[in-house]
């Protein structure tokens, strides 16, 4: 990767259960970019990522301007189960269900029992050669003590983003001493089950949208009563939803199913993750021309290359 280009990779192997000594070992993916100016700091950052399920190895915190290794190494851990370590414990069931699902009706009963199955089939197979109770957050806050004390790093600095500031919370009750600081980006509390605060948070995001949209001339002269709009579409879809056929890089003509159910769920996270877009897409399906979100939400879903652990977490 472009990102870990002069960068110093290895792999970190932990066990798989701590609490059974002798039991299976772990090979977790390390990188390490170094500090843009030399000497650099005695004190490195450590990024831990979110979902659960990110990747830092396959989606490095690095880009122009960030400046995050400007002065400091930037260690980055790829966590037990994920995609650059060993066992990735990943679920093509899933990302097959989730490609089907964009032709299926969102909230339909049917359509909730082919998810259950999916994750069922997936969970039966892992069980079979991995102890899935080992998967956690307490386990991945020993592999951080692991990787410091291989790394015979003293002090470093935590950085920490979504659900990774929920595992950077536990891993500072076991390892507190080496921490020099602690950012926590995107928070997410340990109290907090991050299910219960999606949808708040996301209204919060699609309240400042609209607003957004309110307060600009330009935007408002456009697009009207767009938070009623998108209210109205979500109700209407979701007593008559419509079907599209788009194109998808790698899966070609993909038939897709807009209920109300798909609607809300392309607004979270798609939709708030490409504001821009929101204002016109809302516009155009109010119009009868669905394209826009439909070439979104199968995008997301469709593509092979955009499965991930993110959906299996």
């Amino acid at each position: 990767m472009p990102e870990l280009q002069g960068g110093h990779c290895a792999a970190l192997v932990v066990p798989e259960n701590r609490s059974k000594p002798g039991g299976r070992t772990l090979r977790l993916a390390v990188a390490i970019i170094p500090s843009e100016t030399q000497p650099a700091a005695a004190d490195p950052i450590v990024f831990i990522t979110g979902g659960p399920g990110e990747d830092a190895i396959l989606d490095p915190p690095i880009a122009e301007g960030v400046g995050l290794n400007r002065n400091r190494d930037l260690i980055l851990l790829s966590q037990r189960g994920n995609h650059s370590s060993e066992p990735t414990l990943g679920c093509p069931e899933i990302d097959q269900f989730f490609a089907r699902r964009v032709s299926l009706v969102y909230d339909a009963a049917t359509t909730g029992d082919e998810y259950v199955q999916a994750v069922k089939s997936c969970h039966d197979r892992l069980a079979g050669g991995a102890d899935l109770s080992a998967f956690n957050s307490t386990e991945s806050a020993y592999d951080l003590i692991d990787l410091r004390n291989a790394l015979h790093v003293n002090q470093w600095n935590v950085f920490s983003h979504s659900y990774g500031t929920d595992l950077a919370l536990i891993y500072s009750r076991l390892d507190a001493p080496a921490i020099r600081s602690l950012a926590l980006d995107g928070m997410t509390p340990p109290s907090i089950a991050s299910p219960g605060w999606t949808w708040s948070s996301a209204r919060e995001a699609f309240d400042n949208m609209m607003s957004a949209c309110t307060v600009q001339p330009a935007c408002q002269a456009h697009y009207p009563n767009l938070a009623d709009t998108f209210v109205r579409l979500v109700n209407q879809l979701e007593a008559h939803p419509v079907t599209t056929t788009v194109k998808v890089e790698g899966a070609g003509d993909t038939q897709v199913v807009l209920d109300g159910g798909a609607l809300l769920n392309w607004m979270v996270p798609l939709g708030t993750h490409f504001p821009a877009e929101v204002p016109a897409a809302i516009d155009e399906l109010a119009h009868g021309n669905p394209a826009r979100i439909a070439q979104r939400w199968a995008s997301a879903w469709v593509n092979p290359g955009k499965a991930g652990l993110m959906g299996w977490a």
